[in-house]
């Protein structure tokens, strides 16, 4: 275990140094700008509104039946790997 570690660092710095060459500075950017803090909620929203329109859809043109349709299929969903 303590090898993989000194490895794992000795790799690191390669890495740096290399970076280093090809005159790119090692850094982490956690500042996320207004565009990308559209995106990421966009795309997780999408597939909700989706989601909800296909719920309203099937509730309209099933009724009480689309209700109890969806059991089995959350039934089989759930025992999926």
């Amino acid at each position: 275990m303590a090898g993989s570690s000194l490895d794992t660092q000795a790799h690191g710095s390669t890495d740096h140094n290399r970076l280093a060459d090809l005159g790119y500075r090692q850094e982490l950017s956690r500042v996320l700008s207004l565009f990308d803090n559209f995106s990421i909620s966009f795309s997780y929203l999408s597939p909700m509104v989706g989601v909800y329109s296909l719920f309203v859809l099937g509730v309209g043109a099933g009724g009480p039946r689309y209700l109890w349709l969806m059991l089995p299929v959350v039934a089989r969903n759930r025992s999926l790997p």
